[in-house]
């Protein structure tokens, strides 16, 4: 027995040290949209392959704005997005309801502008009376009917796009009436603005926050900042009835896979970036090791750490599946190779 294992000790024999793991697949890259539990929209750009997270934005509403996402409808029927396309649309009605204010307001300033450098006082007064009679009396039928549709959409009749239709009519027939007071009080008292020039400021300020809010509302179209295969949702209505944290949309880059699995801690040290491994159920699918996480996990009672691989992509592996793969590490010798199956070293 003592002559046998010697002639294994001085046998110069290498063997290369191969073991087995089952490791899950992910995509290379993956930019993913989703919705945290205060109804914002979060995205992520991560890299699987070296596990950092490239990107990351949020995009936080108002505590009572109604808000609603919706997928662009051609997507639906694709498999496929390139880099720069369309994926959706947030609607904030805060944000719309703030623009058709501001515009109020800018029509008003200008009004009181051209007439206090025309310094003409309108004859009819008449006429701008009957002009905001007509204001209020729209305004107040507005009323009755967003009134009949907020009745109407908590009995799911309507969609929420006919209510922000509705409720934003009633917005724009409130400023018209606005309007309408503030020429037959220019008309009715023939005050002028002293300071022209104060007036232009205000109607610059104005058109600056209506061109913030332009801005901010074109923000909400959410383009693809990588091209990939599409995981796509639903149209969401952020308001409610969405589970916490629930995926909404990702897109998959499609031109590797990663591989994540844990070998024996122990068995590290045999093991090199680029050692090559294979698919079980398919040897032709071959693979290299891109790194070895830095911290050890107990799995099972035992030391392991996690690998990280790369494949090339195929369609019929899918993502997040476990697989059997054959790692394949450095050459040892025949008395090393026994010891370590043997589990003494």
């Amino acid at each position: 027995m003592g002559i046998t294992l010697l002639l294994l000790y001085f046998i110069p024999i290498q063997i290369p040290f191969t073991i087995q793991s089952k490791a899950m697949v992910f995509a290379k890259k993956e930019w993913e949209l989703f919705k945290n539990s205060n109804g914002n929209l979060l995205s992520v750009n991560r890299n699987n392959l070296n596990g950092q997270v490239q990107s990351f934005s949020i995009n936080e509403f108002q505590r009572g704005d109604v808000v609603f996402f919706q997928i662009h409808p051609s997507l639906y029927s694709k498999t496929q997005i390139y880099e720069g396309d369309t994926i959706g649309n947030i609607y904030s009605n805060e944000e719309q309801r703030n623009l058709i204010a501001l515009q109020a307001d800018l029509d008003i300033l200008q009004a009181e502008l051209e007439l206090n450098k025309s310094g003409q006082k309108p004859e009819d007064i008449e006429t701008a009376k009957k002009e905001l009679a007509l204001a209020i009396q729209e305004y107040e039928t507005q009323q009755k009917l967003s009134k009949r549709s907020q009745i109407l959409y908590k009995d799911s009749v309507i969609s929420t796009q006919q209510l922000e239709i509705d409720m934003n009519e009633l917005l724009v027939k409130e400023q018209r009436m606005l309007v309408a007071q503030a020429k037959l009080s220019s008309i009715s008292t023939g005050e002028r603005i002293a300071q022209l020039n104060l007036i232009q400021q205000k109607i610059n300020g104005i058109q600056s926050q209506i061109e913030q809010i332009k801005t901010r509302i074109n923000y909400y179209t959410i383009v693809a900042p990588i091209s990939g295969k599409i995981s796509i949702g639903r149209v969401i209505d952020l308001s409610n009835s969405i589970p916490e944290n629930e995926s909404i949309f990702k897109i998959i880059e499609d031109d590797s896979l990663v591989i994540y699995g844990p070998i024996d801690l122990r068995y590290k040290k045999l093991f090199s970036i680029n050692n090559t491994f294979t698919l079980n159920q398919d040897p032709t699918v071959k693979g290299y090791i891109y790194g070895f996480d830095n911290q050890s996990k107990i799995i099972n009672f035992k030391n392991r750490i996690y690998i990280t691989g790369s494949i090339p992509f195929i369609p019929e592996i899918e993502i997040g599946s476990i697989q059997e793969i054959d790692i394949k590490g450095n050459s040892v010798s025949l008395w090393n190779y026994l010891l370590y199956k043997l589990g003494f070293a």
